[in-house]
């Protein structure tokens, strides 16, 4: 499962990426594309398992945002104006939202182990 996790926030961490610089490749500017593309970004630096309880719920509080404006940029894309040949972005945009689910269900569900908890662990049950 770490392994999962630790591959879904650099995947997350890519995308948030690549929707900035698409923005300065292109020289346009997207409200909703920077607001995706950094909480994207901040949502995978701070996912860590070992952070403390307030920053990973900050993380999967900015994942979910990144979730919701992901939403509302296929609604804006499917309500406006369609052209041929032309298509939304399924195949980048669809793991993009399983790793940010997947992201904000394991900062909220996994507590953050100390490092007491950790080497206790690691030493057995004494009895």
């Amino acid at each position: 499962m770490r392994r999962l996790v630790f591959f879904a926030r650099i995947y997350v961490a890519v995308m948030g990426f690549s929707f900035l610089f698409g923005q300065f490749f292109f020289s346009t500017f997207s409200l909703l594309g920077s607001v995706i593309g950094l909480t994207a970004m901040i949502g995978a630096g701070c996912s860590s398992s070992d952070a403390a309880r307030s920053v990973r719920y900050f993380a999967a509080v900015v994942c979910a945002i990144a979730m919701t404006g992901i939403a509302s940029q296929i609604t804006e894309y499917y309500v406006g104006p369609r052209t041929p040949g032309d298509h939304y972005a399924w195949e980048l945009v669809a793991p993009l939202l399983a790793a940010l689910s997947l992201l904000v269900g394991v900062n909220i569900n996994w507590p953050a182990q100390s490092a007491e908890a950790v080497s206790t662990s690691r030493r057995g049950n004494p009895r």
